[in-house]
């Protein structure tokens, strides 16, 4: 009963999350049509730049986006290995796509691609403590490399002197969110250190994530050396969405500086993490256009650029994404 009552409410997040990811699909693509129509001679270069895009740079950007998924369930590869565990390199990839896909549907920060995750691993035996501990150290990973890059963009927008007050206030708010999450990592994976009291151990959803991290281990999620492999998996996953952005840019023959691209990859997802819509939608894009046109990109090409690289990136995983999603609502339901 109680594995019922848990595949349908996942059944019910998903649709819920179908329809927040429709709607935010939705909004994005009425500004896109609202500027077409109040920017008649700006839409003509811009479909024309697209229309004339080089294929074979854009197959190129479509390979280092397949890149991206590889790192990704190598992450998930190091922890499980920790533990004595292996996981086939095809489920791996599988499992990436999986991820990204339902974090598009659903607004949670990449939460909810992560509790498919656990689903997904425990589809494939592994324990219920080591998927949990696969979960905070992809989460700490992903953080430990974001604030790499993000340091790393800042000092480089600081030399050239491309830092403005926007910028300022993004990272800010973003640095913030990261310390709040980490710090509740750390609690959650201590909290038999710490006095909570009854009352709140006893409120339904705080009793359920305590008994799921009930057998974890701390030392293997805190781990220097898992942490330190994890983090620089991540933080190459960072370096081959900017090649793929680069690669999309020289496919409709703007500005081929990889460090452009870096730097507005990172701004990019620096913004679209503090949007609370799927996928970080509407904020990734204005801040990936903004952060080009900022460092000499013409406005047309960096809204082009935008346009494809995230129809790669995260679109086009997304028909796949939900045929794997199907697999573990099915292992859910029998189980």
């Amino acid at each position: 009963m109680e594995e019922q009552n848990k595949t349908e409410d996942a059944g019910k997040l998903i649709r819920k999350g179908a329809i927040w990811g429709v709607a935010a699909g939705a909004i994005l693509l009425t500004i896109i049509i609202v500027f077409l129509i109040t920017h008649a001679s700006e839409a003509k270069k811009l479909l024309l730049i697209i229309k004339e895009a080089n294929f074979l740079w854009l197959g190129l950007a479509v390979l280092t986006e397949i890149s991206t998924y590889i790192f990704a369930g190598g992450v998930w590869h190091i922890v499980a290995q920790s533990a004595n565990y292996f996981i086939p390199f095809r489920s791996l990839g599988e499992l990436a796509v999986e991820e990204l896909s339902i974090n598009q549907l659903l607004p949670t920060g990449g939460i909810a691609g992560h509790l498919i995750i656990i689903t997904a691993m425990k589809r494939l035996g592994l324990p219920n403590a080591l998927t949990m501990e696969i979960l905070f150290v992809n989460l700490l990973a992903y953080y430990v490399a974001f604030s790499v890059v993000t340091f790393v963009a800042l000092v480089v927008m600081f030399f050239y002197g491309d830092i403005t007050p926007i910028i300022l206030s993004l990272v800010s708010t973003f640095l913030i969110i990261e310390i709040f999450i980490t710090s509740m990592i750390w609690m959650a994976v201590n909290h038999k250190k710490l006095k909570i009291p009854n009352w709140i151990k006893n409120l339904k959803l705080i009793s359920r994530i305590l008994n799921l991290i009930e057998h974890i281990s701390p030392k293997r999620v805190f781990s220097l050396k898992i942490l330190t492999e994890t983090s620089l998996l991540r933080v190459a996953i960072f370096l081959f969405d900017a090649g793929t952005l680069l690669f999309v840019m020289k496919a409709i023959g703007a500005s081929n500086d990889f460090l452009t691209a870096f730097l507005a990859l990172v701004m990019a997802s620096v913004a679209g993490a503090i949007i609370i819509l799927p996928g970080g939608i509407g904020g990734f894009e204005a801040g990936c256009i903004a952060t080009l046109n900022l460092l000499g990109v013409p406005i047309g090409e960096a809204i082009a650029t935008t346009i494809l690289f995230r129809g790669l990136s995260l679109w086009l995983p997304l028909i796949p994404g939900l045929f794997l999603l199907r697999k573990d609502l099915t292992f859910m339901k029998k189980r």
